[in-house]
């Protein structure tokens, strides 16, 4: 079959490819399908795009990752697209899961994914192609006349080295602009799943909570490909958390070291699961950057968002990495329905105490199918219910006086409350005179010079 996979996003960053469409790619084109990639973030005039690339490719079906803030922008695309919209429309990604039937009734997907690609994307496309009974393809939900049908689950991957790499030829990463210690940088996923249960985190039937990941061989190889045919020396690990494991983790900085590869790499991980001696190794390893989800200085709201962790890990974590001026990015939930002005005072307060390089504040958001959604339900807070409403629950737009407006935590007005926090930290920087060196170098490590300079020259705007 020819299978176009669409990036729809207008908003993506453009700092990466969509690492699930590629992987999905890669099994298609393994597998023998016509495959074609377009991202509409990249061009200026979407639908025209999208209309000629269908024509120009003779696509027979069309490949979509949904997230909830984005979904509003696919419904538009649809209706303006007619090509498209004659098209079978395949979607994946954590919103199509946690609304399937809903997206499928609203009439803008014919089948939601709802496992990891890899699993069925040639079983799924090769029905399609010929017609056949969508009811033999394991892990996906679709309607059959106004029945909603889920067939059976599809379980999860097993074996993350026995799947191609996506191609990266096709996905056109060097027309992203991902950077890190002042050089182009691609993002990997070199495991899947996690155990955690976060209240404001939906993990989807996708992802699941059992943790796989590639062999440290897999992982080296596909650095040393994106090193040797693409130039890239500088990486952003968007697992989970990537040093969930920490033998692997070890494993892994140890063959980086043994091999003599100089590259720059950051990556996403927990405050607890992190120690001096690892961090080390990390550092030796290249890694010049550590993103810490860390959501609240009020240890009562993180027990309730179930995060697992403590004040007293999370100011370890963060001394530990000042110790080896390792960069860390930090960020902090605002508005869950927990919150009080004391409690938003408390979580910026910490920012302060904690000295990340970079704090960075998001207002909470109720998606659907996180467990947290419940709890604003359970207090009568008002929850977005279409799609317009959640791309607007968290920005500056959202009509004075709406629901969308204001997050009822104690009428707090979320967007705004992140916006002076994030002010605050700046000016609280600007003011530590003392920490001027470290901070610096972070910086400089993180972003090379220019970089550093224009980003510095940002946050002083603020």
């Amino acid at each position: 079959m020819r299978v176009l996979l669409v990036q729809h996003a207008s908003n993506n960053g453009l700092t990466s490819f969509p690492i699930g469409l590629g992987c999905v790619a890669a099994v298609l084109l393994e597998a023998g399908h016509k495959v074609d990639f377009i991202d509409l973030g990249l061009e200026e005039h979407p639908v025209p795009a999208l209309e000629k690339r269908i024509a120009d490719f003779r696509a027979e079906a069309l490949g979509f990752t949904h997230w909830t803030t984005n979904y509003s922008e696919y419904t538009q695309l649809i209706k303006d697209c007619a090509a498209a919209a004659k098209l079978p429309k395949v979607a994946g990604g954590p919103h199509a899961c946690a609304a399937a039937e809903q997206i499928l009734r609203e009439g803008y997907v014919d089948v939601v994914v709802l496992c990891e690609g890899e699993l069925i994307a040639d079983d799924l496309f090769s029905t399609l192609g010929s017609g056949g009974d969508l009811a033999s393809v394991r892990g996906i939900a679709y309607l059959d006349g106004e029945n909603f049908v889920q067939t059976e689950d599809a379980g999860l991957v097993d074996d993350l080295d026995k799947y191609p790499s996506p191609p990266y030829e096709l996905m056109n990463i060097n027309s992203y602009f991902g950077r890190l210690k002042g050089r182009p940088s691609v993002e990997l996923m070199v495991s899947r799943g996690c155990p955690f249960n976060c209240a404001f985190c939906y993990r989807g039937p996708s992802s699941g909570t059992q943790m796989r990941r590639m062999t440290t061989d897999r992982v080296m190889k596909e650095l040393a490909v994106l090193q040797d045919q693409y130039g890239f020396s500088s990486f952003f690990f968007v697992d989970d958390t990537f040093t969930l494991d920490r033998e692997w983790a070890v494993e892994f900085c140890r063959k980086v070291i043994d091999s003599g590869k100089k590259i720059a790499w950051a990556c996403q991980t927990r405050v607890d699961r992190v120690d001096r001696e690892l961090l080390t190794l990390m550092k030796k390893a290249g890694c010049v950057c550590i993103h810490f989800g860390v959501e609240s200085g009020n240890q009562d709201i993180l027990t309730k968002l179930m995060k697992k962790i403590t004040k007293d890990q999370v100011r370890k974590a963060h001394a530990e990495c000042q110790r080896l001026r390792l960069s860390t990015i930090t960020y902090f939930l605002i508005g869950t329905p927990w919150e009080t002005e004391e409690t938003v005072r408390e979580t910026v307060e910490f920012a302060k105490e904690l000295k990340a390089t970079i704090s960075l504040f998001f207002a909470a958001t109720p998606y659907p199918g996180c467990p947290m959604r419940d709890v604003y339900i359970e207090k009568g807070m008002p929850v977005p219910e279409s799609c317009d409403e959640y791309g607007r629950f968290w920005v500056e737009d959202a009509p004075e006086g709406s629901e969308t407006h204001v997050t009822r935590a104690g009428n707090l007005d979320s967007y705004q409350l992140c916006l002076d926090a994030t002010k605050e930290i700046v000016k609280s920087q600007v003011r530590d005179i003392a920490s001027y060196p470290r901070l610096i170098s972070e910086f400089i490590d993180q972003y090379g010079f220019v970089d550093f300079a224009k980003n510095a020259a940002a946050r002083l705007r603020l």
